[in-house]
């Protein structure tokens, strides 16, 4: 009797001590954009790929998620709203519960445009009134913007963005050193806006040919853009500009 009665106890004993060992984890935090204001309706996904399960919850009203049940495992935070850059994180769950404040940064631009080697014709009249007519439409379009703001914008839930308009278009000009070179191909850009519609920076990150890529940085300096409102506030934002030059 008294060995049956040791083996039970030892049997109860790892019993506990099994489930123990399989605890689960909770991540839960906040979801904000740059200005600080709350992000609703954000996707948060936690993804084990070893074990191929995924976890996808959505945050509420002010901005708040949670993600329960989470075995130990190495997970891949994922956040995602439209307009905005998603964030990914590597995060390690070995039995506790985690906490995350995440803020997400405003998406970037795309250009894209082709150069042919052909001289450039300069812009017909009617081409330069419609040029004009989109400039006039796009500011008036940012100051209605800017008057619905008035002193600012009190409410607590972001993502509210005003993209921006190109008030200036710049075309490349194919440098005739190029030219002789036989030099064509693509040119990549980094720029980013500033918060009065200037282009700030500009950053080749290839080119074919250095001529090319100074012809096609030199013009995307002189774009000009309205504003990009966050929450009623001007911010900075980057573009990504392809330039493709094509011989003819």
């Amino acid at each position: 009797m008294l060995n049956r009665i040791s083996t039970l106890l030892f049997v109860a004993v790892s019993v506990a001590s099994a489930s123990g060992q399989t605890r689960f984890s909770t991540l839960a935090g906040s979801v904000t954009d740059q200005t600080g204001k709350v992000l609703p309706d954000a996707v948060v996904t936690m993804s084990d790929a070893a074990a191929k399960s995924k976890h996808e919850v959505r945050t509420d009203r002010n901005g708040r998620f949670e993600v329960g049940g989470l075995t130990p495992a190495k997970y891949t935070l994922e956040v995602k709203v439209m307009g905005f850059s998603p964030y990914t994180e590597t995060i390690t769950v070995e039995g506790q519960d985690v906490e995350r404040s995440i803020q997400l940064q405003l998406g970037s631009l795309s250009e894209t445009i082709t150069v042919n080697d052909r001289p450039a014709e300069p812009p017909s009249p009617d081409q330069q009134e419609r040029n004009r007519q989109s400039r006039e439409a796009a500011e008036a379009f940012y100051q209605r913007a800017l008057a619905r703001c008035g002193g600012g914008d009190p409410a607590p839930v972001g993502g509210n963005i005003l993209v921006p308009k190109k008030l200036v278009d710049v075309r490349p000009n194919y440098p005739q050193s190029a030219k002789q070179a036989g030099a064509a191909g693509t040119v990549k850009m980094e720029a980013t806006i500033g918060t009065d519609g200037l282009v700030r920076t500009v950053n080749v990150t290839s080119a074919p040919h250095p001529d090319l890529g100074r012809a096609a940085a030199d013009a995307v300096r002189q774009w000009e853009f309205s504003p990009t409102l966050l929450n009623c506030t001007p911010v900075e934002v980057r573009m990504n500009v392809t330039t493709n030059f094509v011989a003819q």
